[in-house]
């Protein structure tokens, strides 16, 4: 008709809470039966997993001979709260607990139990086009990941456990596709798309106000994080102008950590917090007509922190803290792409990549502590590989160009805290005569990379 319009609107949410734990489990042993050939199948395990996926795709196309709008926005919010524990509420004698068979308290949401990532997450989808004397089409699609994961174990009372583990951890999907096409005498589009995975994942192992015996102590959050964003715009007309606009964020935040008053005695204790972010913005634009305007710009940025903690009084063999951030094998933790091509008498496009990589990372014993080992390490590592790339084409039919403007930006930012510490007025003793070690570490390693 003469005009035509459509506006399409999609949401998606999921905000589950899934929780599995023991509390106040009173004057309780598990007791291996034949301790001289064990069961290694044997085992309590707390677990509380969630894999969910959420989806939301908006789908328009407005034609017409004279006015042509359309809008598509697509909305995905994932809010999972995922729960692991072991607690009590008080120390009385009653409430105890000794195992000398392993426990596992383990939360996790989108990994298996073979640590392969289950593909799911919040994935938005958004395409609109238009034709007429008059052409405008947007489409928007915004796509946020926000989980919380907790693995705990705070007994107030006694507890002897052989071996315990306590796992908090995440595969954090965010995704965000546009695709936009504006085709008339005036002809106007805009693609833009938003990916943020930002949550919580948290391991924590408390002491309370009576001692604790493990032999063996594992203390571990992990964090996976994808956040990806495309954008597509394409327009042509008589006057054509088109902007394509990918915003990807990774910043979950990984914390593991063992607190509390009382003494903790062991063998073996590792506290290991790490995080894998990965971010990929790309934007495409191409634009053509008498007078053609395009801008792309693309911004890709990591920012988790990431800690690994003991605020308590240690007596073990070992004692290993470690926090780290990683990139996925190869894999670029920050990326940003973008693209555009103008096509006219005059043309004008602009290009824009930007990567920003502000992660914080920290491996500490608190002060005021007496730790009492014979290996101690404390180790703080922030690896960061990132790139901005732009790229920007003017192209001339049969050299009809009078007039051709383009401008390129590619910037890739570096600002990262690693620390690694023992805290004032914390006493460090050595546990055997012979064999000491002690070590505190902080190693940052940056690779970033700029074309335009």
């Amino acid at each position: 008709g003469i005009g035509s319009g459509f506006i399409n609107v999609a949401v998606s949410t999921l905000n589950p809470e899934v929780k599995s734990g023991i509390h106040n489990l009173i004057g309780s042993s598990f007791i291996e039966l034949n301790p001289k050939h064990p069961d290694l199948n044997r085992k309590v395990n707390i677990l509380a997993q969630y894999d969910g996926d959420a989806q939301a795709k908006a789908l328009g196309v407005a034609v017409s001979a004279g006015i042509s709008l359309g809008a598509s926005v697509a909305v995905t919010f994932v809010d999972p709260v995922i729960e692991a524990y072991l607690t009590s509420d008080s120390d009385v004698s009653t409430l105890k607990i000794e195992s000398d068979i392993p426990w596992i308290i383990e939360a996790r949401q989108n990994i298996n139990k073979d640590g392969s990532f289950v593909e799911s997450g919040a994935i938005s989808q958004a395409s609109a086009s238009g034709g007429g004397i008059f052409s405008g089409t947007g489409s928007i699609a915004t796509a946020k990941n926000r989980p919380m994961v907790n693995a705990k174990a705070a007994v107030k009372g006694h507890l002897v456990i052989r071996n315990l583990t306590i796992n908090a951890l995440t595969y954090s999907l965010s995704s965000a596709e546009t695709f936009g096409v504006s085709v008339g005498g005036v002809g106007m589009g805009a693609s833009v798309s938003t990916a943020d995975s930002d949550g919580t994942v948290k391991a924590t192992f408390a002491t309370g106000t009576t001692g604790k015996n493990v032999e063996t102590l594992y203390v571990k959050a992990t964090v996976n994080d994808n956040a990806y964003a495309t954008s597509v715009s394409g327009v042509g007309g008589v006057i054509s102008a088109n902007g394509s606009v990918a915003n990807a964020t990774a910043q979950t935040d990984s914390t593991a950590e063992i607190t509390g008053s009382s003494t903790l005695t062991s063998q073996q204790i590792d506290v290991e917090s790490v995080a894998r972010p990965m971010s990929l913005a790309e934007a495409n634009g191409v634009s053509a007509g008498g007078l053609a305007v395009g801008a792309s710009v693309a911004t890709s940025t990591v920012k988790p922190t990431v800690k690994a903690s003991v605020n308590a009084n240690i007596t073990s063999t070992i004692l290993n803290v470690k926090a780290q951030k990683l990139t996925l094998d190869s894999i670029l933790n920050s990326n940003a792409e973008a693209n555009a091509a103008a096509g006219a008498l005059i043309g004008i496009n602009a290009t824009v990549a930007k990567t920003y990589d502000e992660t914080k990372v920290s491996a500490t014993i608190g002060a005021g502590r007496t730790i009492e080992s014979s290996q101690i390490s404390v180790y703080a590592l922030n690896n960061s590989k990132q790139q901005a790339i732009t790229s920007n084409l003017v192209i001339s039919a049969g050299g009809l160009i009078t007039i051709a403007v383009g401008g390129s930006e590619a910037r890739s930012t570096t600002d990262l805290e690693t620390v690694a510490e023992v805290g004032n007025n914390t006493k460090i003793k050595q546990r055997s005569v012979s064999t000491n070690s002690f070590s505190v570490e902080a190693s940052t390693t940056i690779d970033q990379y700029a074309q335009t």
